[in-house]
């Protein structure tokens, strides 16, 4: 046969010249099968053609018929064994009526393909598999760069209530109920004093606090402030009056929703106290308090309200974003995707101290089962409630023994003048003419001393009257206690939102087409998917003993980004690509 060469050209076939798609065979064979199933214009024992330059010309005579339907060819050197050389028709040129030019190009990939041995490179994007066999995505978080929009939208909102207790804290400059020693908090020295009053809200108020032997009823607020005001000593010493949701003390453990009995005999730390010592109104002292604990709540599914997104990618952030908030404009960001699990731990953690802080957190984010404060919800809002405080009260007791003093001295003050008067006046009095001036002067100093000492009274008791007119102190006013509990702000709320319909379907169609951003050292996944894979390296490592310039052409097609398809509907991306 010589240096001849057999041609194929084969119509309605079009492959990209830059080989952004190709279509792959499991095998040589299943390649070789495929051409030949196709209709084609055979030329046999056709001239030599040279494909060592990639880009090559010939003319074919007389089967011309239909010449520019030929997209695709390939061709034989009969001398060169059964090597089959794959090419592109980039041209097809009418010459004369019995002549045209046909212009090819070599087609690397399908050429070389089963030449090619491909190791484990850096890849840069991929079609990947979607989700675990428990049904949760597979764990992709590397950036995408896409735009997903300004704005999300809200699919589930749920408030985040770990107890339906509340708590009025009093903190004290002195004790209520009786001396206590010991005064110090998880391992912190303190002056103070203070008092827990629990309260609930939804479920009726009726609540009781037992202690060994001992059970002591909660008082309404008003009774409780009646009795705290009804004591001048004890009013006066109030540093501190505010509402929390927690105060560092898990007492749920104890707490009897249904009877409303808070048992706190075997809680270390606090201890029952009464408002007065006819045993009325409930206090529940803190102190010695080791450690603050957690208290919990498991909220379930963290994809509550999310579109079952068939690109799993979707429900991984930015594209799904758990929000902590506490409607006043403080917020904290989870991502689910590294939220262990299906369901929602979250966790709150408080103090008792002279204002409210509570804080509020996922458990187990990150696979971190520690208290995190990185990723905590603050709520440092005082929630102070108002201290009036009595001015004359204040004066009276702040001053007692000035007042007793000034009122001992103006007694003592007028005997001392009545005194002199009189004896001023004696001589005067033993002589009969000057007796009566005597008289009358005695008579005068004793007037005086009177009115000395009723000026130095009412002196006093203007004092007492201008006090009186300054109109009641209220102090502790930081906050606004009643917008939170009005608008119903106590508790966070958990929002779980995700892109827009918008650009759901514009990432939904991208990552359906290009696969995931992976960035990642592996050998690529060619063969992963029904109808066709992506996979685009930064850099393709292959083993072959083709020469240099044969590999860098291979090569290339990875590093450029290419699409292989399974079947043969290229370039068709209306199927659903399942994971195989």
């Amino acid at each position: 046969m010589g240096r001849s060469t057999k041609i194929e050209l084969f119509s309605n076939l079009s492959f990209p010249l830059d080989n952004s798609h190709v279509r792959r065979f499991a095998s040589l064979s299943t390649q070789t099968a495929y051409f030949d199933s196709l209709p084609k214009t055979t030329l046999e024992n056709f001239v030599y053609t040279r494909v060592d330059n990639y880009d090559f010309t010939f003319n074919v005579t007389g089967k011309i018929q239909g010449s520019q339907q030929w997209g695709y060819m390939r061709l034989k050197n009969l001398f060169d064994g059964n090597r089959w050389y794959y090419c592109f028709v980039t041209k097809v040129e009418y010459v004369d009526d019995n002549t045209v030019k046909v212009y090819g190009s070599l087609d690397f990939y399908q050429t070389y393909v089963f030449d090619m041995t491909i190791l484990e490179s850096l890849v840069e994007r991929q079609h990947e598999r979607l989700y675990q066999s428990n049904g949760l995505p597979v764990l992709n978080t590397v950036d995408e760069g896409l735009d997903y929009g300004s704005e999300y939208r809200v699919v589930s909102t749920r408030k985040v209530v770990t107890s339906r207790l509340k708590w009025l804290v009093i903190v004290t400059s002195k004790p209520i109920g009786g001396e206590v020693t010991n005064t110090y908090n998880v391992g912190t020295p303190t002056p103070l004093y203070h008092y827990a009053v629990p309260y609930r809200i939804g479920v009726g108020n009726h609540l009781s606090v037992k202690d060994g032997s001992k059970t002591i009823e909660v008082l309404a607020f008003n009774l409780i402030f009646e009795k705290l005001q009804s004591d001048e000593t004890i009013a006066n010493s109030v540093i501190s009056l505010y509402t929390t949701s927690y105060i560092g003390i898990n007492v749920n453990p104890y707490y009897n929703p249904v009877s409303g009995l808070i048992d706190i005999s075997s809680i270390q730390g606090v201890n029952l106290r009464t408002i007065h010592n006819d045993l009325t109104g409930a206090l529940i002292r803190v102190q010695n308090v080791e450690t603050f604990e957690e208290e919990g709540v498991l909220i379930q599914n963290k994809y509550d309200g999310v579109p079952n997104y068939k690109e799993s990618k979707l429900k991984c952030y930015p594209y799904t974003v758990l929000v902590l908030s506490d409607g006043k404009g403080n917020q904290v960001e989870y991502k689910p995707e590294v939220i262990d699990g299906l369901n929602l731990s979250f966790c709150k953690r408080g103090s008792i101290g002279t204002q409210s802080k509570v804080g509020h957190y996922l458990q187990n984010y990150l696979d971190n089962p520690i208290f995190s404060k990185e990723y905590i919800l603050i709520d440092g809002n005082p929630n102070n409630i108002p201290i009036l405080t009595d001015a004359v009260a204040d004066y009276v007791q702040g001053n007692i023994s000035s007042i007793n003093t000034q009122k001992d001295l103006a007694s003592t003050n007028r005997w001392v003048d009545i005194g002199s008067s009189v004896v001023n006046a004696i001589p005067l009095m033993m002589l009969p003419q000057t007796a009566p001036l005597g008289i009358a002067q005695a008579t005068t100093g004793i007037a005086q001393a009177e009115n000395r000492r009723y000026n130095d009274l009412k002196m006093l008791n203007a004092k007492k009257k201008d006090i009186e007119n300054i109109p009641p102190n209220a102090q502790n006013m930081s906050g606004n206690t009643t917008y939170e509990w009005g608008n119903d702000l106590i508790d966070p709320i958990l929002h779980i939102k995700t892109v827009t319909p918008e650009y759901e379907k514009k990432l939904s169609d991208f990552f359906h087409m290009y696969g995931y951003q992976i960035n990642e050292l592996r050998i690529p996944n060619t063969h992963t998917r029904s109808h066709f894979n992506y996979v685009k390296c930064q850099s393709l490592n292959v083993r072959s003993g083709m020469n240099r310039e044969i590999i860098l052409r291979f090569k290339s097609i990875f590093e450029n980004g290419v699409t292989l398809w399974h079947t043969n509907d290229i370039q068709n991306y209306n199927v659903s690509n399942e994971v195989i």
